[in-house]
């Protein structure tokens, strides 16, 4: 089925009639219908065709299609009516179905005829149907006649074989028999063409109406009892794709809402684990949290441990500085013991030198310089001793100096290891102070890390719960699509057909 504006661009067309021309539903949209013309059908049915539109009337004929491949073909025979909106005409629906292969071949050849300019000399189309042109066009009367003139020929017929033998003089039982065998002719005449027909277009709309609408009744004319066949064949065929349309959605929404539950029973289900994750998730996040609290106390310890050992060092640094500048006084104090005894030697030395005059003038002397003499000796003895007395000072004094420089050196080297282990301790304290920043940020991160596990865990447990009733709403969704396919089911009375666009006579599209 598909349904055209009236300039024929195609406003719809349901998943039957993609399905055997090919097209998508977008390479159709608002294309002119004749994407789907085959070059072999005769311009003269087109012409027919809007020419009966035109005149606000349903057409039937048979259609030769392509496919989107151009090579393929396909025979349906469409049912084109006028869409009204009032008393305006505001587009054409036609639905099609599948005509049996006699009326195909008949069809073939026929079209044929018309391509190659030989059946235009006695065939024409109207209103669908082929009519007889020339010599023959006599014969088109049964199609064409409307009913009041099949009654009035009745009647007329009646009336003039009732008079023919009235004219002639025939006996009475004569005239009677003529009479009646008038009355029996018209009567067979108006039962073929006017009796027969309504009673099959009675039984084809009470079908219709009882929805069975797997059968159509074709006429070949077009008076007021064909026209009506026509419109009780529109009906039901307009029924029959309506079903085969909204049964084809139903099993699509029975199909999306089977997914759509398994879907939602894998979401539960993950929805479920996602919380198992998250209460593990919290409870990690909390001894996560307790852990860097007590990290965070342990570092608190240790930069306090820390000041402390940089305060202790500081002070044995300021110790070892005082010890330094000691260490320096007693070397400054040794050089000017140093600087004594070398007086103390030379003086000495004098000492020595002038005990040795002094002996040589009391050997001089004699004997009233043997007295001196004694006391030279005396003096150049303590002037000796006072001599090796300064010499052992001054090598005491060395090598006191010698031990000052050492360990003024040591306490200088000691003073500078302080330094550097003070040094070394205050950027412990700074490092101490950024890793316990650190860990306050990383507490407080935790702390947010656990708020928002929680709130996640809030969030999907509300989620689980919208799980559950978007599956209730499913549910209600299925439980309404089974009701609108069991009420759909009430219409059908045969074999499914939903889709069958070709593939049966009983097929529309």
């Amino acid at each position: 089925m598909s349904v055209t504006d009236t300039k024929s661009h195609i406003l719809y067309a349901n998943t039957a009639f993609l399905n055997v021309s090919g097209f998508s539903a977008g390479q159709m949209a608002g294309r002119p219908h004749n994407i789907v013309r085959h070059p072999d059908m005769p311009r003269e049915a087109f012409a027919d065709l809007w020419a009966t539109l035109r005149r606000g009337e349903a057409w039937t004929a048979l259609i030769k299609n392509r496919r989107i491949n151009g090579v393929e073909h396909y025979w349906v025979r469409a049912n084109v009516t006028p869409i009204r909106s009032g008393d305006a005409v505001v587009g054409y629906m036609s639905v099609r179905t599948r005509p049996n292969p006699e009326e195909t071949e008949a069809a073939e050849a026929l079209y044929r005829g018309f391509r190659e300019g030989r059946a235009q000399r006695k065939y024409a189309f109207h209103k669908g149907l082929i009519v007889r042109k020339g010599v023959m066009a006599w014969t088109r009367i049964r199609q064409l006649m409307p009913v009041r003139w099949r009654i009035r020929l009745a009647l007329a017929g009646v009336v003039a074989l009732g008079a023919v033998p009235v004219a002639a003089g025939a006996p009475t039982w004569m005239q009677v028999g003529a009479s009646l065998l008038a009355a029996l002719a018209a009567c067979a005449w108006l039962e073929a063409r006017i009796a027969r027909p309504l009673s099959w277009l009675r039984q084809q709309a009470g079908a219709v109406a009882a929805g069975h609408v797997d059968t159509s009744v074709y006429m070949d004319r077009v008076d007021e009892i064909g026209m009506i066949g026509r419109s009780v064949n529109q009906a039901g065929l307009n029924l029959r794709a309506l079903i085969g349309d909204v049964a084809a959605q139903i099993q699509g929404m029975q199909r999306n809402n089977e997914q759509i539950m398994r879907g939602n029973g894998d979401l539960k289900q993950r929805t479920e684990q996602t919380h198992a994750h998250l209460q593990e998730t919290t409870v990690a996040a909390r001894q996560m949290a307790g852990s860097m609290e007590h990290g965070a106390g342990i570092i608190v310890n240790a930069r306090e441990t820390a000041a402390s050992a940089s305060e202790a060092v500081t002070r044995g640094g300021d110790a070892l500085a005082r010890v330094v500048d000691t260490m320096k006084d007693i070397a400054r104090f040794n050089a000017r013991i140093a600087e004594m005894n070398q007086m103390i030697d030379s003086i000495a030395s004098q000492t020595n030198l002038l005990a040795l005059n002094a002996a040589v003038e009391a050997a001089r002397a004699g004997a009233a310089g043997r007295g001196f003499a004694v006391v030279a000796g005396e003096v150049r003895s303590l002037a000796q001793r006072s001599a090796e007395a300064a010499t052992e000072i001054r090598q005491l004094v060395d090598q006191s100096v010698r031990t000052g420089e050492l360990g003024v050196r040591q306490a200088e080297e000691a003073g500078q290891s302080m330094e550097d282990i003070v040094s070394r301790v205050r950027g412990m304290d700074a490092l101490m102070s950024e890793i316990a920043a650190s860990a306050n940020e990383h507490s407080a991160g935790v702390g947010q890390l656990s708020g928002a596990v929680a709130q996640i865990d809030r969030m999907t447990r509300e989620n689980d719960q919208a799980v559950e009733e978007f599956a209730g709403a499913v549910r209600a969704m299925i439980e309404r699509t089974d009701n609108l396919a069991a009420a759909l089911r009430a219409f059908d009375h045969g074999p499914a057909r939903t889709g069958a666009a070709c593939g049966s006579r009983s097929g529309a599209v």
